[in-house]
């Protein structure tokens, strides 16, 4: 530990040297063996005990992330080195036994003022060709969405993989959407004969987790977003968001059961990682899971692993609900409070969109009802309890490995603590993997306890209100820190989504 957290303040001050700032005052440099360099070290990013240090170093990796012209979550460069357009495909896809994946490229078409557009996905049974034959033997849908790296090949694969591992697969319509983050050709990215003449949705930064438009449709219909609401905050026909996307697959899929999909029985939705902070987001604001119930296909929504949550109010989990170490998967939360006013100086965005709802992004089609309508907003806070949310955590998502590409990403825990990358004990704010910005650390210190703790939030949250809602929590284990493909073959995943 000693050798870890030594690394640790070596590494914090190689940062604050990159930022360009004096280290003149920092006096542990190159003391390996200095118990007050440690202390030192590991104070200067400690929360809630932040120094104006700390309040500099988050200051500049803001600054740093706001010149980078992205207003949501950041990246590296190298960490979106593996995106849509890499050729190899995902080992998940051979151990899935795939070995061609464009026979699963398929789509969902977009109506919209400015052309003809469709939201790709990768599917292993094409739902909306209408000239097949009904798919009588698909009793379930999975829908698996990406993270950040937009590796939508491996998440399709592992969620394969897991339905054929219960035994499940005939049974099962798996679909994996892609945000693309370039623009694709109909022509290029199908055979379906519906989409050869259309051109794909994308979103070039990762603001699609929080249900940005699509770059390439909702510039042209500025003027259209007073007309045709959809449920009670949804985008024009013309202007499409990332959250109206999943509606029209929903909706497109409750639909089938009258076509090509006559035995559906339920539709199961996961995120993981920011899938998991696409996916929770887009559970809260959207009523598509509530009008496929009313139509008898209930909808499951399994998250795991987010890097952060949207809190309902200004409430937090309080000090000792936060700590710098791994408080395992026993962690509850018992005790939430507004942040301190000096918190909340030194945080000024902490209930901020994404984190929160205080001040809410001023574009957006899909937002636009709930942003303006306290009413809209206390509608959809009041419906969110009927959703059935639950949450499937990593027991050892309590160390957040630093490393540059995403072949790295993956790792066992112990090379993360051999090489003092922890963000357990260290937490550095220029983190790009893992949310280490000051809304996110009043959260938790890893995705383990943030996720644990919101799960008591929520509980928390309506209580307060008089009424009742406890959404299901389970971990599962294995060798990996934070990894879909263990959480896909948990047994509490098998469980939740087939009932196996």
């Amino acid at each position: 530990m000693a050798q870890m957290k030594t690394a640790a303040a070596i590494v914090l001050v190689l940062f604050l040297s990159a930022a360009g700032r004096s280290q003149a005052s920092h006096t542990c440099f190159g003391q390996e063996d200095s118990s007050e360099c440690e202390e030192d070290a590991l104070s200067l990013l400690q929360w809630p005990r932040r120094t104006g240090r700390q309040v500099s170093l988050e200051a500049e990796a803001e600054r740093r992330a706001s010149s980078q012209g992205q207003e949501e979550l950041q990246l590296d460069e190298e960490f979106e080195s593996k995106l849509e357009g890499e050729a190899d495909l995902d080992p998940a896809c051979a151990k899935a036994g795939i070995a061609d994946i464009t026979e699963y490229k398929h789509g969902n078409l977009v109506k919209s003022s400015s052309g003809q557009h469709f939201f790709p996905t990768l599917s292993s049974v094409d739902h909306l060709d209408l000239e097949a034959e009904p798919q009588s033997q698909v009793e379930h849908v999975l829908i698996s969405f990406h993270g950040l790296s937009r590796d939508v090949d491996r998440y399709f694969c592992t969620a394969v993989g897991a339905a054929k591992k219960v035994g499940k697969y005939e049974k099962t319509l798996v679909i994996a959407p892609l945000f693309p983050k370039a623009q694709i050709k109909g022509s290029e990215w199908s055979k379906s004969r519906r989409l050869q003449e259309a051109v794909s949705v994308h979103w070039p930064q990762p603001d699609f987790v929080g249900g940005a438009d699509s770059n390439n449709i909702n510039n042209n219909n500025k003027n259209n977003n007073n007309n045709n609401n959809n449920n009670n905050n949804n985008a024009s026909g013309g202007s499409h968001s990332s959250y109206k996307m999943l509606d029209e697959l929903v909706e497109s899929l409750v639909a089938s059961k009258n076509s090509s999909l006559p035995n559906l029985k339920k539709i199961s939705i996961s995120g993981f990682s920011a899938g998991c902070q696409f996916v929770s987001r887009w559970s809260f604001f959207s009523m598509a899971p509530l009008k496929a119930k009313s139509n008898g296909i209930p909808v499951g929504i399994i998250i795991g692993d987010c890097s952060s949550y949207m809190y309902l109010d200004k409430h937090r989990p309080a000090a000792s609900c936060v700590p710098w170490e791994n408080t395992g998967p026993n962690h509850t939360c018992q005790h939430f409070q507004e942040p301190a006013a000096a918190q909340q100086e030194q945080c000024p965005q902490f209930d901020d969109f994404k984190y929160g709802f205080s001040r809410m992004p001023k574009k957006g089609s899909y937002l636009k009802s709930f942003r303006e309508s306290e009413a809209v907003q206390a509608e959809v806070i009041d419906k969110f309890r009927l959703k059935d949310l639950r949450f499937l955590i990593g027991q050892n998502d309590a160390c957040n490995c630093q490393f540059g590409k995403p072949s790295d990403y993956e790792t066992l825990g112990a090379v993360c603590v051999r090489q003092g990358q922890c963000c357990d004990s260290f937490p550095a704010p220029n983190c790009r993997i893992m949310d280490a910005r000051c809304p996110a650390m009043l959260e938790g210190s890893n995705r383990l306890q943030r996720g644990l703790n919101y799960a008591s939030y929520l509980r928390d949250f309506y209580a307060r209100k008089g009424q009742f809602w406890s959404p299901p929590v389970a971990t599962f284990t294995g060798v990996l820190t934070h990894s879909f493909g263990e959480m896909a073959s948990s047994p509490t995943f098998s469980s939740w989504v087939w009932g196996v």
